[in-house]
This record gives structure tokens, C-alpha cells and sequence, in this order.
């Protein structure tokens, strides 16, 4: 049996949509998926129907962002309850938090690059299968970007908002409050540079909220 429980579509990060993710995922001979774009469900009313048609196993997901020991970290949520109103409010909740940052960067810039506003940016709408945010794609659009992804390169200057994110354990107890079930996602990215350490880290993780 193969299964892909990290999935995402175009209503995140993604270039395919829900129909075209499960179409590959039995094309590979998969048996079960969950896909979990970041902060958000949008992608579920198809993907029910379409998983249904495939007879393709679907595991409710989704990846949101958190915040640990000043770190921003993305733990996944599976199983949960939609209809849970705290769940649905943490994740309108990380959606505004992300837009708002987004938007800043994009007043940030404005006095350096006269080709951008923040009323035309609130007005684009962000092409579905590319990948990437929408600030991405809006900086590339407007020819600031070799491609969508070349557009992180003004993060790092012009980000000044820190979104607004829960903690660990307080998204941890929104979670399996809505019957779900919390998983860290890709630790390596976070602590490659302390593989040796990451046993220790993850074990103090893990304590802090049990």
C-alpha cells in the first residue's frame, strides 16, 4: 500500500488542483491521501467528490503555522473535525495573520519600486498553478522576479510584520479538541544544521505539550 499523507493543490502552494492531485495519486498507485495546503481546507468540497469517484482513500489535513521557542514552525493537523467553530476560527485566524503580513511587504516596497501599490496588490487575483503566494506571484507579475520563487528574494528586507501565530501547544490543544491528531511537519528543515541534537529537541518538543 502507498499513501502520501503531505499533499498540497493550488489553494496553497500547489500548481494542480484537487482533481488533477488525485488523478497522479491513482495514476501512482496510491491508496491513501491527505492533502494539506497551508492554513486552509478550500481544496475539500472537490476532493471529497473526486476521492469518491477514484475510490481513493481521503484523510482529512492541513498544514498551519505555529509558533515554538521564537521559532515559526508548520505542524500538520489530520482527522479533525470541519465543522469544529475553534478549529475553523485558528485557521481564519493564521489566513488573516499570513495576508496581513503579506499586504505590509507590499506597502514596504511601494517607495522603491513605483510599479507596485498596496490598492493594486488587495485587487490582484493570484493565478492558480504556478505555485507560490500570492506576493510572489504579484512581484513577479509586475517584473520585479525572474520567476514566482526568485520573488522570496525581498522577504527578507521588506518583511517587517511578525504574524500574530499560536503557539505549539495551543494549536496542539485546538487540534485534538476538534478530534484530530497534531504531527510536526519536516523537523529537518528546521534543525538539519543539529541532526546529532534533533532526538533531544524533539523528545523536549514532545514533553511541552503532552
Amino acid at each position: 500500500m502507498f499513501i502520501d499523507l503531505h499533499i498540497h493543490t493550488y489553494f496553497s502552494d500547489g500548481t494542480q488542483s484537487p482533481e488533477s492531485v488525485v488523478d497522479i495519486a491513482k495514476s501512482r498507485g496510491l491508496s491513501v491521501i491527505s492533502i494539506c495546503d497551508h492554513n486552509n481546507v478550500m481544496a475539500y468540497e472537490r476532493l471529497f467528490r473526486a476521492c469518491r469517484s477514484a475510490e481513493l482513500n481521503l484523510i482529512p489535513g492541513v498544514e498551519v503555522d505555529v509558533h515554538w521557542k521564537n521559532e515559526k514552525l508548520h505542524l500538520l493537523a489530520y482527522n479533525f473535525d470541519f465543522s469544529n467553530k475553534e478549529m475553523c476560527d485558528f485557521l481564519d485566524k493564521n489566513m488573516r495573520e499570513c495576508d496581513l503580513q503579506q499586504a505590509m511587504q507590499v506597502e514596504n516596497m511601494e517607495k522603491d519600486f513605483p510599479q507596485i501599490t498596496i490598492s493594486d496588490y488587495r485587487q490582484y487575483t493570484q493565478p492558480l498553478g504556478r505555485g507560490g503566494t500570492k506576493i510572489l506571484n504579484y512581484l513577479y507579475d509586475k517584473g520585479l522576479s525572474k520567476n514566482v520563487m526568485d520573488s522570496e528574494k525581498y522577504k527578507k528586507r521588506y518583511s517587517t510584520y511578525q504574524p500574530k501565530l499560536s503557539s505549539l501547544e495551543s494549536a496542539c490543544k485546538i487540534i485534538c479538541g476538534a478530534n484530530g491528531i497534531p504531527v510536526l511537519a519536516h523537523p529537518g528543515v528546521y534543525w538539519h544544521e543539529k541532526i546529532n541534537e534533533m532526538p533531544t529537541i524533539l523528545e523536549n518538543l514532545k514533553l511541552q505539550v503532552s
